[in-house]
């Protein structure tokens, strides 16, 4: 066994190379234990704070242990809460900073991810590994598989991640009282309405349509308008603040539509949307284009730009959504109309297809590589958590866009062999869109033509034909 383990180690660290993540404890997840005085569930209510305290355990790494830290405990996001009783997403404050799984630093804030709906548990960690390896976002949260216990039940394997804040280790930017100094993280969300949230103050309204209209639609983003905003920095912006940022973004808007290069690259860290665009051409996340798209306006001066500051919310991508086109022959750019019009600038295409060609497909990958490397030595843990809520296989009641092919699919096994299926297909369809004829269909589909290596087509509920394509990947 002792043997086994070391070779374990030596093969993780050698396809990790100078990768980094909070210390994974290997062939064993690390145990979060979370105890709410007078016994509470913290999955009943959404925002309601918990008194209580945790204990963190790491069997191959003891000194990362921790007995009895105080905090809080309440829980989290917006479909994921909603749309199950079975397993819902927390977040915790420590009273005291700590270091948690061997991060670098000490925090008070941490998030608990259930990635209930994305039956391989493993969607955010393949995202947060891309952008890690692209190395042109300013931060990626780091993560860690725990199982989790709450008064004494086991919940799981959840994903214990860094929370969205201004923290040394993790956001860094600079806030100020005039607005044209400070800086800003701002986030697109259609989920901000709703909630209690109060239009103008929770949120604002963006939209760049030099006629004002919302255009066409899809997936409630469309391609010719902004959408619905917050603010998350400042974290209590003022009027002059919201005003700043919404001619900021607007302003953004309008240059990306011209599509004058030379204005393009005074307003946006071209870098950043390349990569962008990249990412979500292939992991083709419906949320992109609608919610959980953090943007951010940082620099000064003539250096004052708008990025991308970080990537989240990745448990419907890769293929794993209700819709025949989770593989889909065609372009995804739709989702946001950024993208739409900078595909339509020669010189962003042709940035895009080298980053493609000289560097990001050797990523994506090497990103797969890890991801079957890490499956392999936990799948035991991973099905703990299958083991706990029976759910392979079977629809989920609350959830009825996602009871689709993917969401059906019998085993774990078969959900990590899907990964790889649509990899490996999206793969091609990326390489299509990058380096032949691409051509739209008139409602704001861009095809590439190609007639040579023929995809799957896998259409609404046609569980047999998926299952026939990914049998043979299937032990």
């Amino acid at each position: 066994m002792r043997l086994v383990i070391i070779f374990g180690l030596f093969l993780l660290i050698f396809a990790h190379g100078s990768y980094v993540v909070l210390a994974q404890d290997f062939f064993f997840f690390p145990t979060l234990r979370i105890y709410v005085e007078g016994g509470r569930s913290p999955f009943l209510e959404r925002n309601e704070r918990n008194r209580m305290h945790l204990s963190f355990d790491s069997y191959n790494n003891p000194e990362q242990n921790l007995e009895k830290v105080t905090g809080v405990v309440r829980g989290r996001g917006h479909s994921t809460w909603r749309q199950t009783e079975t397993k819902r997403p927390l977040r915790f404050h420590l009273d005291t900073p700590h270091s948690l799984a061997g991060s670098e630093y000490e925090a008070t804030n941490w998030i608990l991810l259930a990635n209930h709906f994305d039956r391989s548990l493993m969607r955010t960690f393949l995202a947060f590994d891309l952008s890690r390896s692209l190395g042109r976002f300013p931060w990626t949260a780091s993560e860690q598989f725990v199982h989790l216990y709450v008064n004494g039940a086991y919940e799981g394997v959840y994903q214990l991640v860094d929370e969205r804040d201004l923290y040394p280790g993790r956001i860094v930017i600079m806030v100020d009282n005039d607005p044209s100094l400070s800086e800003f993280i701002i986030e697109l969300s259609s989920s901000a309405i709703g909630g209690g949230n109060v239009e103008n103050r929770d949120y604002w309204r963006v939209n760049s349509h030099p006629d004002g209209v919302s255009g066409r639609h899809w997936s409630g983003a469309g391609i010719d308008r902004d959408g619905i905003y917050s603010i998350r920095y400042p974290s209590d912006p003022s009027d002059e603040h919201v005003e700043y940022m919404r001619y900021f973004v607007t302003n953004v808007g309008r240059t990306i539509r011209s599509h004058d290069w030379e204005a393009i690259q005074q307003v946006v860290h071209v870098d950043q949307l390349v990569d962008m665009f990249l990412l979500n051409e292939f992991h083709r996340c419906p949320d992109q284009g609608v919610r959980s798209f953090f943007q951010d306006i940082t620099g000064q001066g003539d250096e004052r730009r708008l990025g991308i500051p970080f990537l989240w919310d990745f448990d419907l991508a890769f293929g794993n959504r209700g819709r025949s086109d989770a593989i889909h022959d065609s372009m995804a750019i739709r989702a946001h109309y950024w993208f739409y019009h900078l595909w339509q600038v020669p010189e962003f295409r042709t940035l895009a297809r080298i980053r493609w060609q000289e560097d990001m497909e050797q990523i994506v990958l090497d990103v797969l590589g890890r991801m079957n490397t890490y499956a392999t030595n936990y799948e035991a843990e991973f099905m703990r958590n299958w083991e706990r809520f029976q759910l392979l296989g079977k629809e989920e009641p609350l959830f009825t866009s996602q009871n689709h092919p993917v969401f059906l699919l019998p085993s774990w096994s078969a959900q990590i062999a899907y990964l790889n299926f649509y990899f490996e297909q999206r793969l091609i369809i990326v390489r299509r869109t990058l380096s032949e004829h691409v051509v739209e269909d008139g409602d704001g589909w861009f095809t590439a033509v190609s007639q040579d290596t023929p995809l799957v087509a896998i259409t609404d509920y046609n569980l047999p034909l998926l299952l026939e394509s990914i049998a043979w990947r299937v032990e």
